[in-house]
């Protein structure tokens, strides 16, 4: 009898254990242009162990090349004005959150830090709880994308942006153009970083997991 209730109460455990797993709250994790989940998994490791609490779930760009949307058939000196030109990343996008969510919040890096705000200016309201962003900026060739923000913005919920002082690539000033989008985002300036996510050595590293378990 006594094996019979050990035998009981660790399955209960488990049982216990398993839902805990499977009801993390889950982030939505889009990657930067021409990337791939699995790089940018190995790429935020250091977070995702940072911030056990959550499920990080990632989606591959569609459009050829690992984008979210693709670049201006004229270049980018003609940008442009389609509001469907991303048609293929919601679509997926919305399939993903019908068939894997809810989703507590969503986060980007780069191209996939502009696709935050263009899929939150598509997706129903309150679809997430919170956004992060990193080395983000506007779509601004591709009007039809940023009339979209435009109308939708300013998003409300809670939303983290962070930027380094030496990105080459994404520039300060154009994050900080995409701050406008929001009521009251934290906003978060690395002195040490580049074009790439906070790293587990970033001073600034704290600030994100203190944000983040915030949220959780």
């Amino acid at each position: 009898a006594a094996a019979a209730e050990a035998a009981n109460a660790a399955a209960n455990a488990s049982s216990e254990l398993t839902t805990e797993l499977t009801t993390r709250p889950k982030i939505l994790c889009l990657h930067g242009g021409g990337g791939t989940t699995s790089e940018f998994r190995s790429g935020l490791d250091h977070i995702m162990q940072a911030a056990p609490q959550f499920e990080f779930v990632f989606a591959q760009g569609p459009y050829p090349g690992g984008l979210w949307v693709p670049d201006p058939p004229g270049g980018k000196s003609s940008p442009t004005t389609s509001p469907t030109i991303d048609a293929q990343s919601y679509t997926l996008l919305d399939r993903l959150v019908e068939e894997s969510g809810p989703f507590a919040g969503i986060l980007g890096y780069s191209q996939g830090a502009m696709y935050v705000s263009a899929y939150l200016a598509h997706a129903p309201p309150n679809t997430f709880q919170f956004a992060v962003m990193f080395c983000g900026y506007l779509p601004t060739t591709h009007l039809g994308m940023l009339s979209r923000i435009n109308a939708a913005a300013p998003f409300a919920l809670p939303a983290y942006i962070f930027m380094g002082v030496n990105d080459q690539t994404i520039t300060n000033g154009m994050t900080q153009q995409s701050v406008t989008k929001y009521v009251n985002p934290t906003v978060v300036v690395s002195s040490a970083a580049a074009h790439n996510p906070p790293a587990s050595n970033d001073p600034t590293f704290g600030q994100l997991t203190a944000w983040m378990a915030s949220r959780a």
